[in-house]
């Protein structure tokens, strides 16, 4: 499976305010499955350390190169407007700062290094239906660097994703199915026009995701992730499963009184490896 922008994109849209999932527009918060009325989250991933029985955090660790600190800071509507990366010592590695406009549609982003200076930056654009079409991306010059063009469905889901290079010419693409509650219940990657891999997603009669299913470019099913709520419908475990069914990774909630998690422990072939702990700030 490649590893490529297109799934960068999908992750970084869910810290947005355009959700063309739903007839009423989402906010940032609600995107991210945030209650109540959040004005910051930072979050610090720590090695995992086993003290009389009990897994607790120790030293300050990046869990891996992709997974860095994050401070997210949101405006009192509930929209992201900056996104820092920190390093593990808490100095700032690079920032991201949103713009929206008056319908709280995100119409850019401006990417800055660790000294301020602009290392890129992204534009949004709508059609008529309020739609996020295309995102394109330029370079701390204003130079032209890749696009992301979104397709819309009558019920304005993205049915199709198509990344293009600086040349214009198609690189991935993705393609998005969904049920009759307009859940996305399968996925599909291509990439330089061969198939890549497959995602089913299968959800609970609330609408919960509970399992994901990966099939690699023969069809054959590679990695399986499940989801466990409680009695709240807080969800409270993942585990993640190999092609031969072993369990691999294991994440495990906690959660403050509003709602929202605060302490997630990671387990590698069930041995506790981090502890990542984030810290809520609300509105008053």
């Amino acid at each position: 499976m490649h590893i490529n922008k297109i799934f960068s994109y999908t992750l970084l849209l869910l810290f947005f305010s355009n959700c063309t999932s739903f007839e009423r527009k989402q906010n940032s918060l609600e995107l991210n499955d945030l209650k109540r009325k959040v004005k910051s989250t930072t979050e610090r991933t720590y090695l995992a350390v086993e003290k009389f029985g009990k897994t607790e955090k120790g030293d300050l660790k990046l869990e891996y190169s992709w997974r860095k600190n994050y401070e997210n800071i949101y405006n009192e509507n509930g929209y992201l407007i900056e996104r820092n990366k920190m390093d593990k010592n808490g100095l700032l590695i690079s920032k991201t700062t949103v713009k929206y406009d008056k319908n709280n549609d995100v119409i850019e982003n401006n990417h800055y290094n660790s000294n301020g200076t602009l290392s890129g930056k992204t534009i949004w654009k709508y059609d008529e239906k309020g739609n996020n079409i295309e995102n394109i991306d330029y370079d701390s010059d204003g130079k032209y660097e890749s696009k992301m063009i979104n397709t819309f469905n009558n019920k304005n889901l993205v049915v199709q994703e198509n990344f293009l290079n600086s040349d214009n010419i198609l690189i991935s693409k993705a393609l998005y199915e969904f049920d009759s509650e307009n859940n996305k219940e399968k996925e599909e990657f291509y990439y330089k026009g061969k198939f890549d891999d497959k995602r089913i997603l299968n959800y609970n009669n609330k609408n919960q995701l509970i399992s994901v299913k990966i099939f690699d470019s023969i069809n054959k099913q590679v990695f399986k992730s499940v989801r466990n709520y409680n009695e709240k419908d807080l969800l409270i475990e993942i585990n993640d499963f190999d092609k031969n069914e072993k369990i691999i990774r294991k994440e495990k909630f906690e959660y403050d009184t509003k709602g929202n998690w605060i302490e997630k422990v990671v387990y590698d072939n069930l041995k506790p490896t981090f502890v990542i702990v984030r810290k809520i700030e609300y509105y008053k």
